[in-house]
């Protein structure tokens, strides 16, 4: 028995360090505007990202030109990196990082989807902010060889922001509270003797910097982070067909394929299944019974009757009347008229 697992364990072992080191999984991609690479080192260079990429922890992930990448991490926050930025996204037990070397980031958590414990952070080369629940927006810029400078806006909730050693990471003194519609400092390398303290930031200028990011903070009910969350998981699931396909089962046993029908058309029918049973007895035919047809109408054809000939008379005026008396000398043929003189 000791054998066989001590031969187990000695087949295992080959695979234990790899599996430790698979990297785990961060987010996945939902939303990709212009071009982003993303450099592991599983990969020999770095590869653009797609739509619906997966992002491994310690993915270094940097945008181009007038680009956006926004990702899902996990079903409690959503990170937007803006053009030209590098990010590195990392997980603990109970922390999610989201480490910023250069650029712009906004990064959106839904309170109600942390677990007790569990906090979320932004980490820049001079700072680290702590989430809880709220949107933020963090900025880091490097003017020249001098000392980084990070920003943080907060749109809505709450987050402690605190100085930190850009070799050792750890926070140099203690953190300062901003709240909503407000914007800390963070200068160089060490922290000043007074702590910086935020400053107030417009309703306008704060729509404004979320709209860079395609999240105005708006005035609904809904906050702001539980929004974008829910529209991002929307955004990455799998769209369903249109016409879904229509699932044929099996006859059953003992049951003869039907014959195949003759073609009819477009509009053919299927053909009846026949089933196994004892001989019936011929029915008697069916008598089709035809419609009448219908009488066809003769199509007399009517000729008028032609018009009367008209029967042209000549009329002759009548001859004048001989005289009473025919003239001395002339004589009276047969057959002409004489009038007598009255008696």
């Amino acid at each position: 028995m000791l054998k066989a697992w001590a031969l187990a364990l000695a087949l295992l072992a080959p695979a234990l360090p790899a599996l430790a080191d698979e990297p785990a999984r961060a987010g996945v991609v939902s939303t990709l505007q212009g071009t982003a690479t993303v450099a592991r080192p599983a990969l020999a260079s770095p590869a653009f990202l797609k739509f619906r990429d997966p992002v491994f922890v310690r993915d270094r992930i940097a945008t181009g030109d007038e680009s956006l990448v926004r990702i899902l991490v996990g079903d409690k926050a959503v990170v937007t990196i803006r053009e030209r930025s590098v990010v590195v996204i990392s997980e603990a037990p109970g922390v999610s990082t989201v480490d910023v070397a250069s650029g712009k980031v906004a990064v959106a958590v839904a309170r109600e989807k942390l677990a007790a414990g569990d906090l979320v952070e932004i980490r820049t080369p001079n700072a680290v902010a702590g989430i809880r629940g709220t949107v933020v927006i963090a900025e880091v810029s490097r003017p020249g060889v001098g000392p980084p400078t990070s920003s943080f806006t907060v749109l809505n909730g709450k987050v402690s922001v605190a100085h930190v050693d850009p070799v050792s990471r750890r926070a140099l003194g203690p953190p300062v509270t901003v709240g909503a519609l407000e914007r800390l400092r963070v200068v160089g390398a060490a922290p000043p003797r007074t702590p910086p303290k935020p400053q107030a930031v417009s309703p306008d200028t704060a729509n404004r910097v979320g709209r860079e990011f395609k999240m105005p903070t708006g005035r609904g009910a809904v906050p702001l982070g539980s929004a974008v969350l829910q529209q991002e998981v929307v955004k990455i699931q799998p769209r369903a067909s249109s016409a879904p396909a229509k699932l044929v089962a099996p006859p059953p046993a003992g049951l003869a394929h039907p014959p195949e029908a003759p073609a009819l058309g477009p509009k053919a029918l299927p053909a009846p299944r026949v089933l196994p049973g004892p001989p019936r007895a011929p029915s008697a035919p069916t008598t089709v019974v035809k419609p009448a047809r219908p009488a066809t109408l003769q199509r007399k054809t009517v000729v008028p009757p032609a018009p009367a000939a008209l029967e042209r008379k000549t009329v002759v005026p009548p001859a004048a009347e001989e005289s009473a008396t025919p003239p001395a000398g002339r004589r009276v043929g047969p057959g002409q008229l004489r009038r007598l003189p009255a008696r």
